[in-house]
C-alpha cells in the first residue's frame, strides 16, 4: 500500500492557511482555544508583539523550506534569547493579575510549536483538496504510523473507512493531538477494490467525556483519544474562518459590489455541498446582502449581509427539499425589496416576500446581537394566493412550521 504521509501534500495550501491567521497574544494556549486556532495564531506567553512575529516569521519560513523542526528551533533560539523571552521566567497572568513562573522559549516549546502548526496547516490544507475530489474520491481512511509510539486509541482507529463527509471526520480529523502523526488517505471506489478495503459499518462509537477549560469555564465533549483543543476538524474550522472574515469584508463593502461576491458564491460547488442535510460544515454562509434603506432600518440592522447558519441549513434541507441552490439567487430580488418587512409574533423575526424568475419567494430573517447579525431562518416558494393573504393580513397570514412553531 502506498505510504501516507499527513505532510505529503503541495505547500502552497498550508501556507495559505498559515498567513491568513491573525496575530493574537496570549497567556495559556487554552486561552485561545480548539477551532479558534484557525484564525488566530498565537503561543502561550507571546504576549509581546515582537516575540509573536519572531516566532511567526521563522514559522513562515521553515514551512516555505521545509524545515524540520529541530532545524527550525535551533535558528530561531538566538532571535528569542536576544528579545529576553527564553527559560523560566515570572509573569503576570492578566487572567488573575497573579505572578507565576513560567517556561517561555525553550528547544523543546519551539519544536512543539512548529510541529503543530506545520501539521495543522498541511491537514487544512489536504481537507480543501480532499472536497475539490471528492466526488471521484468518496471515501476517507484513517491512517495510524503503527510503531509502538501511537496512541492506544489512534491505533484503533487505524483502517477506519468512511465517506468523506461522514459526521465522524468533525472530530477525528487528524491531528487529533499533540505530535499526532495520524494522516488520512483519500480513496475512490476502485482503489478500494484494489487494495482489498471494505468500508467501515460504522463510524467508531464517540465516547465523549466532559472537559472543562480551566481558562474559561466552558465545558465541551471531548471524545476520548483526542487532545483537548484537538476536538475538531482543522479543515472545518479553516473554511468558517475564511467565511468569518468574508462577511466582516462583505458588511464593511458597498452593498451591490457585496451582493456580487455573495450571489457568485451561491454558484460555486461548495455552496450546493452547505445545503446537504447532514453535511459536513461549520459556521454561516453569507445569502444575501440588505440593501440600505427600508428593511434594514425597519429592522434596526447594523449589518447588510444575512447568514444561513448551518442548523438552518438543515431545516432548509428537510422541509422545503424543493429548493435548490439555484433558487437562492431569489434571495437578492426579495432582500432588494422596498416593502416594509412584516415583524413576526416572535421576537426579532422579519418576513419579507419577493418574485424572481417567475417564482414568489417568502423569506424570514432573525436578527441578533443587537442588529449586529441577521440570519435566514426559511426560505421557499409561495404561490399568488399566498402572497395576496399575507399582504392583507400580515403575519398572521404565515403558515406555522413544523410542531406550530413560526419558520
Amino acid at each position: 500500500m502506498a505510504k501516507v504521509s499527513p505532510l505529503s501534500l503541495p505547500p502552497d495550501q498550508a501556507l495559505r492557511f498559515f498567513r491568513d491567521k491573525i496575530t493574537e497574544g496570549s497567556f495559556d494556549h487554552r486561552d485561545i482555544f480548539g477551532g479558534l486556532h484557525a484564525t488566530y495564531f498565537t503561543v502561550a506567553k507571546a504576549m509581546e508583539l515582537d516575540v509573536l512575529e519572531a516566532i511567526r516569521t521563522a514559522t513562515d519560513a521553515a514551512m516555505a523550506e521545509g524545515q524540520t523542526k529541530e532545524r527550525f528551533a535551533a535558528d530561531l533560539t538566538p532571535t528569542l534569547q536576544k528579545l529576553g523571552w527564553w527559560g523560566a521566567q515570572v509573569r503576570v497572568d492578566p487572567l488573575d493579575g497573579q505572578e507565576k513562573l513560567v517556561q517561555l522559549g525553550s528547544a523543546r516549546r519551539l519544536a512543539t510549536i512548529y510541529d503543530t502548526n506545520l501539521r495543522t496547516a498541511y491537514s487544512a490544507g489536504r481537507w480543501e483538496r480532499i472536497q475539490s475530489r471528492k466526488d471521484s474520491r468518496p471515501w476517507l481512511r484513517y491512517v495510524c504510523v503503527l510503531d509502538g509510539r501511537e496512541r492506544p486509541q489512534h491505533r484503533a482507529w487505524h483502517g477506519t473507512v468512511l465517506r468523506v463527509d461522514d459526521p465522524w471526520w468533525r472530530t477525528h480529523y487528524p491531528p487529533c493531538g499533540w505530535f499526532c502523526r495520524c494522516s488520512v488517505q483519500q480513496l475512490s471506489d476502485d482503489d478500494l477494490t484494489r487494495l482489498g478495503l471494505e468500508p467501515s459499518a460504522r463510524a467508531p462509537d464517540l465516547k465523549n467525556q466532559p472537559w472543562t477549560n480551566p481558562r474559561t469555564g466552558a465545558t465541551v465533549q471531548l471524545p476520548d483519544g483526542i487532545d483537548p483543543g484537538f476536538g475538531h476538524n482543522v479543515g472545518l474550522a479553516a473554511d468558517q474562518a475564511a467565511r468569518v472574515r468574508l462577511i466582516e469584508k462583505l458588511d464593511a463593502t458597498d452593498p451591490p459590489l457585496a451582493a456580487g461576491v455573495v450571489g457568485d458564491g451561491m454558484k460555486s460547488v461548495a455552496f450546493v455541498d452547505f445545503l446537504r442535510e447532514g453535511a459536513n460544515r461549520l459556521g454561516d454562509w453569507p445569502v444575501g446582502v440588505l440593501a440600505p434603506g427600508l428593511a434594514a432600518d425597519a429592522m434596526a440592522l447594523k449589518v447588510r449581509v444575512v447568514r444561513l447558519s448551518r442548523d438552518s441549513a438543515d431545516k432548509q434541507a428537510r422541509n422545503h427539499k424543493d429548493i435548490g441552490a439555484a433558487d437562492y439567487q431569489g434571495l437578492a430580488a426579495v432582500l432588494r425589496s422596498d416593502k416594509t418587512p412584516l415583524p413576526a409574533n416572535k421576537p426579532r423575526h422579519w418576513a419579507l416576500t419577493g418574485e424572481h424568475n417567475g417564482k414568489i419567494y417568502k423569506t424570514i430573517i432573525k436578527t441578533a446581537r443587537f442588529g449586529r447579525e441577521a440570519f435566514l431562518q426559511s426560505f421557499h416558494v409561495i404561490d399568488a394566493a399566498e402572497l395576496a393573504r399575507i399582504e392583507l393580513r400580515g403575519w398572521a397570514a404565515v403558515d406555522p412550521g413544523p410542531e406550530g412553531m413560526v419558520m
